[in-house]
């Protein structure tokens, strides 16, 4: 089969509100270089904590193609960036837990880092060995959603989706 592309998801969290937590973290990044000489262990510290932060913040997608998906996270440096892919042969069944949603306007800004750290959604890929993989991608239920329906026409895996109110 060809590596057509069936559905590719947005970044979840590519928008205003990554931008705005680059633009955040850099900022306190400059401001922890300029006063390093006041206190040089506890600068080290945080300036280390926002290097980390911005270089390992991901921006995943999911890709459905004719016969696997993938999870894609794109990072800042392309080369910490990674994809993730799961043979829809190799799969017996996939469970998911889809709290997550889209928030719009403020509350985007707002609550992007708490609600991203504390509402996650979680997908369990059972394979046909019996063995189980979990994976936490931050990408959307609708999107998610969306491209299950591509899963199950192009493979007929049971999917269950918990988690929607």
């Amino acid at each position: 089969m060809s590596n057509k592309v069936l559905f590719q998801s947005k970044s979840g969290f590519n928008g205003f509100t990554f931008w705005l937590l680059m633009v955040v973290c850099a900022a306190a990044l400059a401001f922890f270089i300029y006063r390093f000489n006041e206190s040089p262990g506890l600068a080290t510290g945080v300036i280390v904590f926002f290097v980390l932060l911005i270089l390992l913040n991901s921006r995943d997608n999911i890709a459905v193609k004719e016969d696997h998906f993938e999870i894609i996270n794109k990072r800042l440096l392309p080369v910490l960036s990674n994809t993730r892919k799961y043979t829809f042969d190799e799969i017996a069944e996939i469970e998911a837990d889809l709290p997550l949603t889209r928030m719009r306007g403020i509350e985007s800004v707002l609550f992007y880092r708490p609600m991203r750290r504390t509402v996650m959604n979680t997908i369990v890929i059972t394979y046909k060995d019996g063995k189980k993989k979990t994976i936490s991608p931050t990408i959307y239920r609708n999107d998610l959603q969306e491209a299950f329906k591509y899963i199950q026409h192009q493979s007929h895996i049971e999917i269950r989706v918990t988690g929607i109110k």
